[in-house]
């Protein structure tokens, strides 16, 4: 939350204007330098998947898929196609007003962030493996205005290209959105953090719910549209789980920030994973790195130590 001048910061270390405005400001070109690169560099998968196709005519069409074999829709852009786009940004802006609006620096710095990351990623993996075209030659021509490879030119594309597979941007950033949108409403109005069973401690968070129903919807007309293959959606929803249930990213993705720390409470910043077992160890007064077989015979020592004395020997001994 926002920085409270009577709590959260280190001893020593006044909150100043400048620092808060800096640990606001550090994530934002992260995120526009990140996505700029993408979508300059994205060009370059393009233009070799067209080179590719013109050669290969038997190779036009999308590669086999279970779900978009089922339908003969999207062979060009409809109504579905701008709300499948247009849709994780809508999401995506909205939860950067909401953090803007309910002074949530923690959200708002690991939002800007994470994606910051993942694009990145998203970048490597797409420079390195081309994949056909979900769309198919045919429709990735006529989004790029184009009748032939030759007149495809280098140019700045901020809707990424025709072959941006390996997993689906559309899903991620829709689970994106909502996720870190969940994580504001939580905070700022903690009875929303609750399960669909109150009495059921393993039943799922309405986050989690709202988050992947919103993700089926966008993987639903993606399906529609053509705009992604099948593994494309799924694998984006696996990388997003782990992405947001990894501690050690969330440490580093705040971390990253050189200001932010000493600006939201000690109890909210982020723990690595090993420092988070350390904790439970010490919490459960356990001995570190013991295997299953030493636990045992450390937990019989406890015991028999623990118990009082039965034999005269003993009883000497204790008095």
């Amino acid at each position: 939350m926002y920085p409270n001048p009577d709590k959260g910061h280190r001893k020593g270390q006044q909150p100043t204007a400048a620092r808060v405005a800096a640990a606001w400001v550090y994530p934002v070109p992260v995120f526009v330098i990140a996505n700029a690169v993408y979508m300059s560099l994205s060009w370059f998968p393009n233009h070799r998947y067209l080179e590719w196709a013109e050669e290969r005519p038997q190779c036009r069409e999308h590669l086999p898929d279970l779900l978009l074999d089922l339908h003969d829709m999207g062979t060009h852009a409809t109504m579905i196609t701008h709300v499948a786009d247009a849709a994780p940004g809508i999401v995506m802006v909205f939860t950067a007003l909401c953090c803007m609006a309910t002074k949530n620096l923690l959200v708002w710095n690991r939002f800007f962030l994470t994606q910051a990351f993942v694009i990145t990623m998203n970048l490597i993996a797409e420079q390195s493996t081309t994949i056909p075209s979900s769309y198919g030659y045919a429709r990735c021509k006529n989004y790029l205005g184009i009748s032939k490879p030759e007149e495809d030119h280098f140019a700045f594309s901020p809707t990424g290209s025709c072959v941006a597979m390996i997993w689906s941007g559309h899903v991620f950033h829709t689970m994106l959105g909502s996720y870190m949108l969940g994580l504001v409403v939580e905070a700022q109005w903690p009875r929303f953090r609750r399960r669909l069973c109150k009495s059921c401690s393993t039943a799922p968070l309405l986050k989690t719910v709202i988050v992947t129903t919103l993700a089926l919807g966008e993987m639903s007309l993606l399906v529609l549209d053509k705009g992604h293959y099948t593994v494309d959606m799924f694998l984006a929803i696996l990388i997003a789980l782990l992405t947001f249930t990894n501690s050690n990213i969330e440490y580093w993705i705040f971390h990253v920030n050189p200001f932010i720390s000493g600006l939201v409470p000690e109890r909210s910043v982020p723990m690595r994973n090993g420092d988070m077992k350390e904790l439970l160890r010490l919490a459960q007064n356990k001995p570190p790195f013991v295997s299953s077989e030493e636990e045992t015979e450390y937990t019989s020592s406890e015991d028999e130590s623990s118990s009082p004395p039965s034999t005269p020997d003993q009883l000497h001994l204790v008095e």
